[in-house]
């Protein structure tokens, strides 16, 4: 394969990686100010697990607390 295929094919890889994330993800940030929510970035920055993780687990025990309130 030479360097004009390899490149096309890289290209092509890249549109559809792109592709799929419009499609399939979404994301969400959040900001925490260091002046104003010392205690908030302390606890995020010890977090032992990922970030991300973390944030979806508690989204899933909200949810779930949600349902057997309405139950």
């Amino acid at each position: 394969m030479n360097k004009k295929s390899k490149q096309q094919n890289a290209n092509k890889q890249a549109e559809y990686h792109a592709e799929y994330v419009n499609a399939n993800l979404i994301r969400k940030e959040a900001k925490f100010n260091r002046k104003t929510e010392p205690d908030l970035v302390e606890w995020v920055e010890s977090l032992e697990t990922p970030y991300q993780t973390y944030v979806k687990r508690l989204i899933r025990d909200d949810m779930n607390k949600k349902k057997q309130e309405t139950a």
